[in-house]
């Protein structure tokens, strides 16, 4: 025991890890909340220093404790931050800087607002690349700093803010990305050289239907949003180069048991948008949308026609998901008949989302009736009269059997011409790969 405790003393001495390349206990350290990181001043010498030359700060309200004070935490936290930014190495640049004071709770907010400033400014002059924000306020109660919009070195901005007028951003030289929360109100962003832009306010959205967000990046290469259908999203700029779009949008009127609550008004409105949003990226190449864009439509079936119809020149890649129901089959069918130079197709069926009946089951029909289904789908659309010659590969998850998965399949394999591979994923190809004591046993899909 006493050798082995020489030993380990021995090694001690070494102390590795403080010898490590300063980047690497950067690193080490950036998995730390930031008090931690400080407190690892003590281990020696070599540590003391280290935490003022971090290039990640996280500055989190809602994780900042406290001991017993007689000041309140409001005032504490921002005399720690203020302290950090003392102490700091002014030679050391910032990379990444989050300020999370959504939780604030302070009767003087009007302090947070000009120190949450003051930081910023001490990140733009320490070349700050990355720029987390999230703030309690309005853009009445608070300003960015103007020079913000034009900083050489920044290369990402995400924002959210409890707003309840828009925030108009400008984004100057910010050429990489900009990804933002918008939170129960509108936004605009205004920039001539952003390239990718993500919106995330799927779970902090509104049911105000006046609110906005508005873009004007003609350079915009990627967009990812995931947002309510009951935000008008309005593209004042052409997307030519536009290449790649996520659309993850959907409704936010559910009862308590999850079902959708809507009048035929709001799905008017809320499919139009929609198509509003489709049409300014006619250009595209790569295209994602979730399955409420085919399932949130009004009942009158007799508006299927006029509905997805831009073309879609450049399209190659098309990945959806829906219902399948008989309105949404016509509205996909619609948007491929668009979309002629599509190489690429993945339908994900979700089994949960049906706002209208589902087709039933193919095995479920006699003969004269799938037959009369299958003469009706030819004689309600001009769908035989559209050929693809560049669909290669389609892949149509969640299976179920219905009759209008085979109507689906009966398109495409009488329209495209150059079709090598269709993937319909079913309960029997697990089957078949689960471990067996037989190896002379056959599993048969009839």
């Amino acid at each position: 025991m006493a050798h082995f405790a020489k030993r380990l003393n021995h090694e001690g001495d070494q102390d590795r890890i403080s010898a490590l390349p300063e980047s690497i206990l950067h690193h080490i350290l950036s998995f730390l909340d930031l008090k931690q990181a400080i407190k690892s001043s003590i281990l020696s010498s070599k540590w003391r220093y280290v935490w003022t030359s971090l290039p990640f700060l996280c500055f989190d309200f809602g994780l900042f404790q406290t001991k017993n004070s007689m000041q309140p935490k409001a005032k504490l936290f921002e005399k720690f931050v203020d302290r950090v930014f003392q102490l700091r190495d002014t030679s050391s640049s910032i990379e990444r800087l989050n300020l999370n004071c959504f939780e604030f709770v302070s009767p003087d907010i009007q302090n947070l607002s000009n120190s949450l400033y003051a930081w910023i400014l001490i990140g733009l002059k320490r070349k700050i690349k990355e720029l987390y924000l999230d703030v309690p306020f309005s853009p009445k109660d608070f300003k960015l700093p103007s020079n913000i919009f034009t900083c050489e070195s920044l290369t990402k901005l995400q924002l959210r803010g409890s707003e309840k007028e828009p925030y108009c951003i400008f984004l100057g030289n910010l050429p990489n990305a900009f990804s933002c929360i918008v939170f129960r109100s509108s936004l605009v962003i205004t920039s001539p050289k952003l390239k990718h832009l993500v919106i995330d306010s799927h779970f902090v959205g509104t049911n105000k239907r006046d609110s906005r967000v508005k873009l004007n990046t003609p350079s915009l290469l990627s967009i990812r949003c995931k947002d309510y259908m009951s935000r008008d999203y309005c593209v004042e700029t052409d997307l030519s180069v536009l290449v790649k779009a996520e659309l993850d949008m959907g409704p936010r009127e559910f009862d308590a048991n999850g079902f959708l609550v809507l009048d035929d008004n709001s799905r008017s409105m809320y499919e139009r948008r929609m198509m509003k949003l489709l049409r300014a990226f006619h250009n595209i190449q790569d295209l994602t949308l979730s399955v409420w864009f085919f399932e949130i439509n009004p009942w009158d079936r007799s508006t299927v026609y006029p509905v997805y119809t831009t073309s879609m020149c450049n399209l190659r890649c098309l990945r959806l998901g829906t219902g399948l129901a008989d309105r949404s089959l016509k509205m996909i069918l619609n948007l491929l008949m668009n979309s002629l130079k599509i190489e690429s197709l993945v339908i994900e069926i979700n089994k949960a989302i049906f706002t209208t009946p589902p087709s039933p089951y193919w095995d479920e029909l006699d003969l004269a009736t799938r037959a009369n289904y299958e003469s009706l789908w030819e004689t309600q659309g001009p769908y035989h009269q559209y050929m693809m010659h560049q669909l290669k590969v389609v892949e149509i998850q969640g299976v179920q059997g219905r009759l209008n998965e085979l109507v689906l399949l009966q398109f495409l394999l009488r329209q495209c011409t150059l079709l090598e591979k269709i993937k319909a994923a079913k309960f029997f190809h697990k089957l078949a790969s689960l471990p067996r004591a037989s190896s002379t046993d056959a599993i048969l899909c009839l």
